[in-house]
């Protein structure tokens, strides 16, 4: 695990994401955005999920809540934000 990094707890253990980082707005204290690094083999890819991106607070919350359960996360994605990365 890369230091500053959750672990994914991939209960269901299909899932490719490894881990996970959720960043917060300094003066709100409310996330901004979550980072996801996915196993792509040899290495791993990460993607920037954020309120720009995503287009509001609502997906990223329902990413952020899917990452802390360790379950559901890579679905969601796939069907919800796929390439609404940065």
């Amino acid at each position: 695990m890369t230091r500053g990094w959750t672990q994914y707890a991939n209960i269901g253990g299909k899932s490719s994401v490894v881990e996970y980082r959720v960043y917060k707005n300094a003066r709100t204290n409310a996330p901004s955005s979550i980072f996801i690094r996915f196993n792509g083999g040899k290495s791993h890819t990460t993607y920037k999920y954020s309120v720009q991106s995503l287009e509001g607070r609502n997906k990223l919350n329902k990413l952020i809540s899917r990452a802390e359960r360790g379950k559901g996360l890579n679905s969601y994605i796939k069907k919800n934000a796929n390439l609404q990365y940065e």
